[in-house]
């Protein structure tokens, strides 16, 4: 399927220019566009949006179709994420490292090595630390601390990014 194809298609079935209307058509057809996604030459545009929209519209796109196109390549994107979180969660859990729910009030005081996930940040990356787990009551959830860090810590709770290794 073409791009203007696709574009159309999604159109057809409710995409508009208005909120979210037709993301999930886009959602569950996005494989039509692969060939274009899992190209070598667009996965080295590095999902940047003013070098990946050559490779989906074409001249011939209305205002509306490259608007739906530009969801495709946002859908595309945020598929793509998920993608590599899930293999870097993968590759951590082989390691030993869990993520915790934080409400683990047993794990109070236990000896613990982690990892501290900033890879979303500016200039993030992993960052490994010991330290240990405290249960803080004020906040009701347990906090990670370095070795010999009484004040600053960090808090663990579902969807953070700290991926612990108990000892």
């Amino acid at each position: 399927m073409t791009t203007i194809e696709f574009a159309k298609k999604a159109i057809k079935n409710g995409y508009n220019r208005v909120g979210c209307n037709g993301w999930d058509w886009i959602r569950k057809n996005i494989h039509e566009l692969d060939y274009i996604f899992q190209s070598d030459d667009y996965k080295t545009q590095k999902g940047m949006k003013y070098l990946c929209m050559p490779f989906l519209q074409t001249d011939d796109m209305s205002p509306n179709e490259i608007d739906a196109i530009g969801t495709a390549w946002f859908v595309n994107n945020e598929r793509e994420h998920e993608k590599s979180e899930q293999e870097k969660n993968n590759k951590l859990k082989e390691q030993g490292y869990i993520k915790l729910l934080g409400n683990e009030k047993e794990l109070d005081n236990r000896k613990i090595e982690f990892i501290i996930d900033s890879t979303d940040d500016l200039f993030g990356g992993l960052s490994k630390k010991k330290g240990v787990l405290r249960w803080i009551e004020k906040e009701n959830c347990l906090w990670a601390f370095e070795t010999r860090h009484t004040r600053t810590g960090y808090p663990i709770w579902r969807g953070c990014n700290v991926y612990i290794k108990l000892s």
